[in-house]
């Protein structure tokens, strides 16, 4: 991968003389990253290039090196070390308990069969093959000729947060040489040229879930020289595992969303919210969560909602109806049939009818019935935005995991600059209740989900409040909407419970709300008239029941021509093959609604058989290991074709009724056959 500086015999080998491998660099850097290139050319180098011999090369600034003794020293010593003891990232084992039926029934059935052999599982990995190689340090890159090597990586990420060694490389390391080794196997190289360790995480978190999210168990992390940031990064990717892996979705969720929203759509009637996030609201909006802490705001709220526009998030409109609260917005997320119950419960208390619903496409069909107006928007990863949205259908952004999430997410996309919290505890401070005493969680009818809040963070107003793995994803999610839409825009957090990055911590006494020109209803008029109806013809050109058996049958034997060579599942090109269909990037309208629709049980399913599968030692068991995952995973999309032809081929012939989620799947004997069912 290196070029000598003064040495014509070295340049011969490696086919460019110095100035054109400079010159072969920049080119590949204005292709590849242009943003970079521009800042390269900008560039002069403050350290000297140091040649120690034997095409070695060092870089020293004000008398230090990079590499101690020797470049030729360091850079071994730390390879050795590696191929003695790879810094890997270990997850716990995937249990099948934590799956759908479809991923549990192809881990048993895998682990089952590969135990029938007499063959064990390491507690360890016995290979260095990993798909993911992060190379913490690009230095002058001596060392990723052997990594790339040995790991025989598919993704090869490499943090670098110092442009004077990324400028060095140019008259050492042949980057095309180095991209075109992984693309010659199929993968995928990117050069993260940043500083800022928060968004390193969140750049690759995002990339992990965009390229692979079933191998990040194995990755090997390198680091190359020291950098705290190095350090940090590697920790927040073992402790925040979980939030990098959240919400990679369920077929049988997939397809309750898709029933729904064709319900919800099918009769011509319904209304689309449309946005206009540009636009400067006069008044602030006031999100509203049922969190404990709401109870000691309500009051406030009540003397202020004639000066802000009240977005009621899920359970919080009990307790703001009861307090003399007219919610404007009735905000809702929830697929599940849990929800048209609670609601039954609910208008035993209080009239939610003159509240305007704002649900997702994806609610529960019954739901509208309680409210005069809806107005649906759609989730942009889910299977029913692709599959049913028109061209002029935007998603709501930054709108999920829960209804607080959307809550929010409205407010900013039709355009409000200030923006209250209240009741978004995001956790307990108490460990006890954790909704406000008024929901319909603390009614008669009511329960609360057993969830043990057991992980401390930071007070809004100092202290501890204690949440647990869904919320703080939750949490994150909040973050990383604020991010997005800050500019011009102002976050007060007046909840008693975990304090949200981007959020200011406000007392509600101690905020002093202008007194509102002209009509509140007046403005909350202008925001549904934007609202546009969804006709009947627009959903025949979007759904067709025989067109969609066709096009699940098509979808899934795409999936499985990805797994046809098994040398591919042992070299892991196959999971870089099957995630470019279920992923299907750049795709919209049908091909990405059969993507999502499939994806999340096949993820599942690729994280825990391979999870067990690359623990298997010895090469003849590793092969029968890998024999077993490849027609397991077969079967599993054959029944999954199968499947989704019944549940949801025949759609517009059926009455839609609401569909009990499934809490606890039991294991099926598939007996797979492999004819087609689709009789007409």
């Amino acid at each position: 991968m290196t070029a000598r500086q003064d040495d014509p015999s070295d340049t011969k080998d490696a086919g460019l003389t110095k100035e054109e491998l400079r010159e072969s660099n920049l080119s590949w850097f204005a292709f590849q990253y242009p943003q970079f290139h521009s800042q390269l050319m900008a560039y002069e180098t403050m350290a000297e290039l140091v040649d120690e011999g034997d095409g070695w090369y060092n870089v020293e600034f004000s008398g230090q090196s990079l590499y101690e003794p020797s470049a030729k020293e360091c850079i071994e010593k730390q390879l050795e070390n590696f191929r003695k003891s790879p810094n890997r990232l270990l997850t716990s084992p995937p249990q099948p308990d934590n799956f759908d039926k479809y991923a549990a029934n192809m881990l048993h059935r895998t682990i089952e069969r590969i135990n029938e052999e007499g063959i064990k599982f390491s507690a360890y990995i016995p290979r260095l093959n990993a798909y993911y190689l992060f190379v913490f340090g690009l230095g002058l890159g001596a060392h990723l000729e052997e990594l790339v090597e040995k790991t025989n990586c598919q993704c090869l990420l490499i943090i670098e947060p110092n442009i004077e060694f990324v400028a060095q490389s140019l008259d050492v390391l042949d980057w095309k040489k180095l991209h075109d080794k992984i693309q010659e196997r199929g993968g995928y190289l990117d050069l993260l040229l940043y500083d800022n360790e928060k968004y390193l995480f969140e750049r690759i978190k995002s990339l992990v879930r965009t390229l692979n999210p079933c191998s990040l168990d194995g990755a090997v992390f390198f680091t190359n020289y020291h950098n705290p940031m190095f350090a940090t990064l590697q920790t927040r990717f073992r402790t925040d595992f979980h939030i990098i892996m959240s919400g990679l979705g369920f077929y049988f969720d997939e397809t309750v969303m898709i029933k729904n929203t064709h319900e919800n759509l099918c009769s011509g009637k319904a209304m689309m919210a449309r946005y206009s996030p540009s636009k400067i609201r006069p008044l602030p909006a006031f999100i509203i969560g049922s969190g404990p802490s709401l109870d000691k705001d309500i009051e406030w709220i009540k003397e202020n909602q004639d000066k802000a526009v009240v977005f009621s998030c899920g359970s919080a409109v009990m307790p703001l109806l009861r307090a003399g609260i007219q919610a404007d917005f009735q905000v809702e997320l929830e697929n599940v049939p849990e929800l048209y119950p609670m609601l039954l419960d609910t208008v035993k208390y209080v009239d939610v009818s003159k509240v305007h619903l704002l649900a997702t496409t994806t609610l529960d069909a019954r739901v509208p019935g309680f409210f005069d107006h809806t107005a649906f928007f759609f989730r942009p990863a889910l299977s029913s935005y692709p599959l049913f949205a028109r061209a002029d259908d935007a998603p709501l952004h930054n709108g999920s995991p829960s209804v607080t999430n959307a809550g929010l997410a409205l407010a900013q996309h039709f355009g409000f600059r200030d923006i209250y919290f209240f009741g978004a505890d995001m956790g307990s401070k108490s460990q006890g209740q954790v909704h406000s005493k008024n929901a319909w969680q603390n009614s008669d009818e009511g329960w609360e989900v057993d969830i043990h809040h057991n992980l401390p963070v930071r007070g809004n107003f100092g202290g501890t409040v204690y949440t647990y793995q869904g919320m703080n994803w939750t949490r994150n999610e909040l973050e990383l909407a604020i991010q997005a839409y800050k500019q011009g825009r102002h976050y007060y957090n007046c909840s008693d419970g975990a304090y949200i990055d981007g959020t200011l911590a406000r007392h509600s006494r101690s905020i002093k709300l202008p007194d509102v020109v002209g009509s509140k209803a007046a403005e909350v008029q202008k925001i549904v008239d934007m609202f546009q109806p969804y006709s009947k013809s627009d959903f025949e050109q979007k759904w067709n029941d025989a067109k969609m058996r066709e096009h699940f049958k098509d979808y899934c034997q795409r999936l499985l021509a990805c797994i046809e060579n098994p040398e591919d599942i042992a070299s892991k090109r196959a999971m870089t093959k099957i995630n470019k269909v279920l992923l299907a990037t750049g795709e919209f309208g049908v091909e990405l609604g059969m993507a999502m629709t499939f994806r999340g049980s096949l993820w599942q399913a690729l994280l825990a058989a391979e999870y067990y599968v690359t623990r298997v030692d010895g090469d003849e068991q590793q092969e029968f290991a890998q024999k077993v995952f490849k027609e397991e995973l077969e079967n599993l999309i054959h029944y999954m074709r199968n499947k989704s032809i019944e549940d949801l081929g025949h759609l517009s012939e059926h009455e839609w009724a609401p569909v009990v989620r499934e809490v606890n799947p039991e294991r099926e004997d598939w007996n797979i056959e492999f004819e087609d069912n689709d009789e007409e």
